[in-house]
């Protein structure tokens, strides 16, 4: 194939870390932004062996190195006494078994190291300020107009533009709407001496519970901790944007029961960075493609937060994305070998999230009885092995 113009609407990690792949293989990526600037937005994620081996193929592990975090296990606790009911080591273990490192890092870090390495290998590809309004595909490709009267022209449209997608509502209008989980999240970030010595190891710690359950997990070298909540409720709060605030007292009052460590993470937020937002899934599409578009991360396959591996996938899928352009001569072949190699892996980890949903906020009888013995069962183990030990760069196209 011709080394061609590719549009990518969003400049998510998903979107930036195609960008990278394209331009890497001589592709002339233009990344379509509708925000005016990169901002730091966002929580931590988690990076485990499959993700991290994307950024190593991409080279971006060096600018990432100071800001993220190696656990060294993940430990799962009681939501009230604490008491530890799994463990799983991480670390040089991870390394070991799946070849790569399990990182934790803030998002915003993540995605202004990708926009860093996309401006040097391709410096006029980021274009902020676009935010699409129309979208014509062609015969020969797919133009683009955005609302301050840009137009692009290229011979393929990525939509990693998240989960609600634009490339997704404009281009496959049989696509269901975005379906709200009975879920919302809090998400803040505190500042680790807020919160005394010796707070925590260098780990992740999940708290679970009846109908909710908390991650908590260092980021920025160690200078700040990550708290995620999620919590079951009948009523939506009506935004799920991840910029949304909402009063410390709700959260305080989600988890007034819970253990005092939670608590002390709780009192030690500041009161005007709570951040509040509904979880929503996207319902699966027979076909990611069509014509010269093509969707992808979580415009393709939205996953919730119950298996962190929602930056993963979105990772995994820019590098197979690229490599089957690559390959292929044809546009909409590539397209079907793309969808074919990740479509059942995306919607398998999908269901696994779905039903962590329960594992996590099971009632206490469950809790007891049934956490420990899941986590340990060999299909559990056997199915976050396959998860992890994925390499985007050799599956084979």
């Amino acid at each position: 194939m011709d080394k061609r113009k590719v549009l990518i609407a969003g400049a998510g990690i998903g979107g930036l870390a195609t960008a990278i792949a394209l331009a890497q293989r001589g592709f002339k990526p233009v990344v379509l932004e509708k925000a005016d600037e990169l901002q730091e937005v966002g929580a931590g994620i988690q990076l485990s062996a499959n993700a991290c081996h994307v950024l190593n193929h991409l080279n971006i592990m060096p600018l990432i190195r100071d800001h993220a975090v190696a656990p060294k296990c993940i430990e799962f606790r009681h939501y009230h006494s604490g008491s530890k009911l799994f463990r799983a080591p991480l670390g040089w273990v991870h390394r070991l078994a799946f070849g790569a490192s399990y990182l934790h890092i803030h998002r915003a870090d993540l995605q202004l190291a990708l926009a860093s390495a996309l401006q040097n290998i391709s410096p006029n590809a980021l274009q902020l300020g676009t935010n699409i309004t129309v979208i014509e595909p062609r015969d020969n490709g797919v133009t683009v107009s955005c609302a301050d009267k840009s137009e692009y022209h290229g011979e393929l449209l990525i939509g990693a533009d998240g989960v609600r997608s634009t490339v997704r509502e404009s281009c496959f209008p049989e696509a269901s709407q975005p379906q709200w989980t009975n879920n919302y999240a809090w998400r803040a970030t505190i500042p680790t001496p807020a919160l005394g010595d010796n707070f925590m190891p260098k780990q992740a710690t999940v708290f679970v519970g009846p109908g909710k359950h908390v991650v908590l997990y260092y980021i920025r070298g160690g200078r700040w901790l990550n708290m995620v909540g999620v919590v079951e409720s009948d009523q939506p709060c009506a935004k799920d944007s991840w910029s949304a605030k909402a009063p410390w007292e709700y959260l305080r009052d989600d988890f007034a029961d819970w253990h005092p460590m939670v608590q002390q993470v709780i009192k030690a937020v500041p009161r005007d960075t709570c951040y509040r937002w509904d979880l929503y899934r996207r319902p699966a599409l027979d076909n990611w493609h069509r014509d010269r578009v093509v969707l992808m991360g979580d415009a393709a396959h939205a996953t919730l937060p119950f298996i962190a591996q929602g930056a993963a996938l979105a990772l995994e899928d820019s590098l197979v994305l690229a490599r089957c352009l690559d390959r292929y001569n044809d546009i909409p072949l590539a397209l079907q070998h793309f969808q074919k190699v990740r479509f059942n892996r995306c919607s398998d980890i999908q269901t696994r999230a779905d039903e962590n949903m329960a594992l996590y906020h099971g009632d206490e009888a469950h809790l007891m009885r049934d956490f420990t013995s899941h986590m340990r069962a060999p299909s559990h183990y056997h199915f976050m092995s396959n998860v992890y030990r994925y390499k985007a760069a050799q599956v084979p196209l």
